[in-house]
């Protein structure tokens, strides 16, 4: 077996069915798709829960203000997990409604 970074590249650290790439002829390491591939669905769980949260919030306030919803605006907020783009923030027609779970 050969080590080539955090990956080994022989017989159980590859993918058998692969053709190697690059001038090398190194083969994809298993290890790296796995971690972008939670890495991607980890961003869209944190996206989706933080919609979720706003959007319930926003339910909550209008139960004790009288306004209306009015839609959303996008916001980008960087996160420990990761950084989170075109998130929707929800917003109401008239107040100062802001979802505490985002920074000022």
């Amino acid at each position: 077996m050969e080590y080539t970074g955090n990956c080994v590249k022989g017989q159980h650290g590859s993918l058998p069915n692969e053709k190697p790439i690059g001038k090398e002829g190194k083969l994809p390491c298993i290890r790296n798709k796995m971690v972008k591939a939670f890495e991607a669905e980890l961003k869209e769980l944190l996206r989706n829960l933080l919609e979720n949260l706003m959007r319930e919030e926003r339910a909550m306030y209008l139960e004790t203000h009288p306004a209306s919803a009015n839609g959303y605006h996008t916001r980008d907020l960087l996160t420990l997990a990761s950084p989170v783009e075109d998130l929707k923030v929800p917003h109401i027609r008239e107040g100062d409604f802001h979802p505490r779970i985002l920074p000022s």
